[in-house]
């Protein structure tokens, strides 16, 4: 039996890097498609994509439903270097914090707007402490959201 052909990979996430170098045999009938499922979940990524240096993220790589092999086709030479592009999944954690926090900021928002009677004795000693804390709450709600979502380095991309 004949053994598969090995190629250079560089995996870039979102466009920096490379992050990961490695050699991955190419596999199927012909032993000419990448196994992109298992890239994706070795390294925790939500898509991949073509990457060429000069021109940055190219098309993204379909894999087949049935087995996870890319659509393309490689050629398999010793020499060749697959650059891919791609895009790291959020975490179940990530994704938990967000949540307890906007949850949270909604909670406290109610509780500020609320009547004076209705409000809990901690709530009066904050508000006390804070000088009426809306300005510290909404202050609080954009630092933690900023840092959770990564909003500004997405927008100045």
């Amino acid at each position: 039996m004949a053994t598969l052909p090995e190629v250079q990979v560089e995996l870039y996430v979102s466009g920096t890097g490379p992050r990961h170098s490695f050699k991955e045999k190419l596999q199927g009938w012909e032993a000419n498609r990448l196994d992109l499922e298992t890239i994706m979940n070795k390294y925790s990524l939500k898509a991949l994509y073509a990457y060429s240096l000069s021109n940055g993220r190219g098309q993204r790589l379909i894999q087949h439903p049935r087995n996870g092999l890319s659509m393309v086709c490689y050629s398999g030479k010793p020499d060749v270097v697959i650059r891919l592009d791609s895009d790291p999944k959020t975490s179940m954690m990530q994704r938990a914090v967000l949540m307890t926090v906007i949850i949270s900021v909604i909670i406290l928002l109610i509780l500020a707007f609320s009547d004076e009677a209705d409000k809990p004795l901690w709530f009066k000693n904050f508000q006390a402490l804070g000088g009426g804390g809306i300005g510290w709450l909404v202050a609080f709600m954009v630092i933690v959201l900023s840092q959770v979502t990564g909003w500004p380095r997405k927008q100045f991309r």
